[in-house]
């Protein structure tokens, strides 16, 4: 099983409107490339029995997760398995990741059962790639995305968010300041982020225990 491990930076900002916020970027010269289906089968100790046992070991142990993730259309899908734990910043926008390579979907579900893990969260999620012509929004220095999971909005009153990333080998610090002016020139503020991701906020209407 080979891995990589990297560094990922990133804010989330809710969006109520999937199209009205899609009208709105694309005004900002901002659209969307293309569209993807994602199903991500998220992956934890059998222990874990509640989602404070499940909040307590990723937030406060460092606890490493892993998602299976399958994207595309059936016949055609594609695979990535990929871990994220909590650097020592301890929040939800920087995560230490790392990458293993598996030759089926379940082979890799074998490798979770291994660990002695089990699957206890599954996102149905239609993302959205977006592109950038403004020239103060490169797509090589970010990477803009929009994540609407099927049925979230009707249980907890929103289910899409705008994730903003920067892309380079600058601290974390300085890859937050630019991120929030990004979001601010797309008309989004500090009071519409997601202290977590989607994923995360998604928990407490999805989680299996």
């Amino acid at each position: 099983m080979a891995t990589d491990k990297y560094l990922e930076v990133e804010l989330r900002y809710k969006i109520p409107d999937v199209e009205a916020c899609l009208v709105r970027l694309k005004g900002l010269g901002v659209t969307v490339a293309r569209t993807d289906h994602l199903i991500d089968d998220w992956y934890e100790p059998v222990a874990i029995k509640s989602l404070a046992e499940q909040r307590d070991w990723f937030d406060n142990q460092k606890g490493i997760a892993w998602r299976i993730r399958r994207s595309g259309e059936p016949g055609r899908e594609r695979m990535e398995v990929t871990s994220k734990q909590l650097t020592d910043d301890n929040n939800h926008n920087s995560f230490h990741e790392t990458t293993a390579k598996f030759a089926s979907y379940d082979e890799a579900a074998r490798a979770m059962v291994e660990k002695n893990y089990r699957n206890w969260l599954t996102v149905d999620k239609t993302r959205y790639y977006l592109t950038s012509t403004n020239p103060q929004i490169k797509d090589d220095e970010f990477e803009l995305v929009i994540d609407h999971i099927a049925g979230l909005k009707e249980k907890i009153g929103v289910g899409a968010c705008l994730e903003i990333e920067r892309k380079g080998s600058e601290s974390r610090e300085q890859a937050l300041k630019r991120i929030e002016i990004i979001a601010g020139l797309l008309g989004f503020s500090a009071e519409d982020q997601f202290e977590m991701s989607l994923t995360v906020t998604s928990m407490s209407a999805l989680a299996r225990f």
